[in-house]
C-alpha cells in the first residue's frame, strides 16, 4: 500500500542583517515582507535539509518571509494535500516550486496548480520542478519555460552568463563553477523564455539553458535547473541567484527589498589564511576549491562538510595556491576513509595534467586501511612499508609529514610510523626534491575525506 505523507512544516525565517557594524546601523525596512510559499517534497533529493537552506538563505538576503510546505514523502506519484484546495496559493506574493512528482499525470491536477499562476501569481522553478507533472500535455513545460525529460551524469560544470545586463544576473560575474551537480538536458526553450545562463553538457555537447526567465499568462516566472546537491543549494552564489530571481518575479528586485548580503556580489574566499605565530598556514578553506585544482576528472571531487571528498575515477587535486615550491616543510591533514578505500598525500610533486604524479616526480604518503594494497596508511609508497594500518576506517585521523633535507618523518595520530633518510645513491622519480602537494582520488570504489590541511615552511 502506498504510504501518503502529509507533513506540513511551516518555517518563518526572519533574517539578521549580518554581523558587520554597518548592518547594525541599517535603517528599518519600511515595506512589509513578501510572503513566499516554498513547496517541496518527493523523490530523489534531500528536501528536508534544502527547505531550510533555501528559506533561511532567501530571508537572510531579502525582506521575505517563507512558509514551507513539505508533503509527499519520497515518491514521484503523490498528489499532495496542499493542491486539493483550489485556493492553495491564496495569500502569497510568490510561489517557489521545488517538488519532484513526475508520475502525477492527471491534466486536471496540473491545471489546478497552474490556474493561480496563469492569473498572475509569480513563480520560482527550481531543479526537479522541471520534471514534474508529465500529463502528456505541454502546459507544465510552457509554465516552466523549458522542456526537459532527463539529466546527464553528475559532475561540476561552468555556468556562463549570457545576459549580463539582466538585473537578476547583477553580481553573478562572467561565469560560476558549480560544485558537483546534475545538468538537465533541454529539448525545447519556449517562445516567452529569456535564457540568462548556460552550461555545456558532456553528454549532448550542447550549451544547455540552466537559468532563465519566462512569462506564463499574467505571471512572471524565474527558473533554474541547478540545485540537486546541498553543497550547491547552500552556496552564496546559488542563494543570491535564487533570491534575485524571486524578487524579480514578484516585481520587487529593488533596494527596498534586498538586504545588504545580496545587494552586491559575494566576496571571494581567500586562497589561504596567513601563517600563524608558529608558521603554520591553513591551505584549505573547507568551502570550495580555491587554491586547489584537479588535473583530470573534476567530477571525482567535491567539498562536503568542510572536507575535500575524493570519490570516482583516478584524479589528483593539486595545491596551486603558491608559486614558490616547497622543499623543507611540515604538512598536516585530517583524513577519513570509508571501508576498502585507497588514497594518498603526495608531496614534492610537479603539476601533471593526467596520470599518477609520483610515477614522474615526488613521493606519496599512503592512505589505505582495509584496501587490498598491503602498503597501509602512513607508508612512504614504494619505499617504506607500514602494515598493519595505524588508522581505522570511518574515523578521522591526523596524518603528518615532515621533510628536512633528506630526512622524512611520517606520523599518524602523533605516532611515528616512518623515519626515513634518503640514501645518496637513490634513483628513480621518487626522490626528495621540491614541489607542491596533491591529494589522490584512487578509484570509483574508494571514498576518502581530506580536511584542515596545513603546511609550515622550514628553512
Amino acid at each position: 500500500m502506498q504510504k501518503r505523507i502529509g507533513l506540513t512544516v511551516i518555517i518563518i525565517a526572519l533574517a539578521l542583517l549580518g554581523a558587520s557594524a554597518s548592518a547594525t546601523s541599517a535603517e528599518p525596512e519600511s515595506s512589509p515582507p513578501l510572503r513566499a510559499l516554498l513547496i517541496t517534497g518527493g523523490c530523489c533529493h534531500d528536501y528536508t535539509a534544502q527547505k531550510n537552506l533555501l528559506s533561511e538563505g532567501i530571508s537572510a538576503r531579502a525582506n521575505v518571509v517563507c512558509t514551507v510546505v513539505q508533503q509527499g514523502g519520497d515518491t514521484t506519484k503523490t498528489k499532495i494535500p496542499l493542491y486539493e484546495n483550489t485556493d492553495w496559493a491564496k495569500g502569497f506574493d510568490v510561489v517557489i516550486h521545488d517538488e519532484c512528482f513526475a508520475e502525477v499525470t492527471d491534466p486536471a491536477w496540473t491545471e489546478r496548480i497552474l490556474k493561480p499562476h496563469r492569473e498572475g501569481v509569480p513563480a520560482v522553478m527550481l531543479h526537479c520542478a522541471m520534471h514534474c507533472y508529465r500529463d502528456k500535455t505541454d502546459e507544465w513545460f510552457k509554465f516552466c519555460g523549458v522542456t526537459s525529460h532527463r539529466h546527464g551524469s553528475h559532475y561540476p560544470f561552468e555556468v556562463i552568463s549570457v545576459d549580463k545586463a539582466h538585473p537578476i544576473m547583477e553580481g553573478f560575474g562572467e561565469k560560476w563553477q558549480t560544485p558537483k551537480e546534475e545538468l538537465y538536458q533541454i529539448v525545447k526553450v519556449w517562445p516567452n523564455t529569456n535564457p540568462l545562463g548556460k552550461a555545456r553538457s558532456r553528454e549532448t555537447k550542447n550549451d544547455e539553458v540552466v537559468i532563465w526567465t519566462n512569462t506564463y499568462g499574467k505571471a512572471r516566472v524565474f527558473g533554474t535547473t541547478i540545485g540537486h546537491y546541498n553543497d550547491t543549494v547552500k552556496s552564496p552564489e546559488y542563494l543570491n541567484l535564487v533570491t534575485r530571481g524571486l524578487l524579480w518575479s514578484a516585481g520587487k528586485l529593488d533596494k527596498e527589498h534586498l538586504r545588504p548580503l545580496a545587494a552586491s556580489p559575494s566576496p571571494q574566499p581567500a586562497t589561504a589564511k596567513a601563517a600563524d605565530a608558529d608558521g603554520w598556514k591553513t591551505i584549505s578553506n573547507g568551502k570550495d576549491f580555491d587554491g586547489w585544482k584537479p588535473n583530470e576528472r573534476p567530477d571525482s571531487w567535491k567539498v562536503e562538510d568542510g572536507a575535500f571528498v575524493a570519490h570516482g575515477k583516478p584524479s589528483h587535486l593539486y595545491y596551486v595556491g603558491e608559486k614558490e615550491p616547497f622543499k623543507n616543510f611540515e604538512f598536516q591533514c585530517e583524513v577519513k576513509t570509508l571501508p576498502g578505500s585507497n588514497g594518498g598525500l603526495c608531496f614534492h610533486t610537479g603539476w601533471f595534467p593526467s596520470g599518477w604524479p609520483t610515477v614522474r616526480q615526488g613521493l606519496e604518503s599512503q592512505v589505505a586501511n582495509t584496501h587490498g594494497d598491503q602498503q597501509k596508511t602512513g607508508s612512504l609508497y614504494g619505499i617504506v612499508k607500514v602494515n598493519p594500518s595505524p588508522a581505522k576506517d570511518n574515523e578521522w585521523w591526523t596524518q603528518y609529514i615532515k621533510v628536512d633535507g633528506k630526512h622524512v618523518i611520517v606520523k599518524v595520530n602523533d605516532k611515528v610510523v616512518v623515519d626515513y633518510t634518503e640514501p645518496a645513491n637513490a634513483k628513480g622519480p621518487n626522490k626528495i626534491g621540491s614541489g607542491s602537494f596533491c591529494l589522490q582520488a584512487h578509484d570509483p570504489k574508494s571514498t576518502v575525506y581530506y580536511r584542515n590541511i596545513k603546511v609550515k615552511r622550514l628553512p
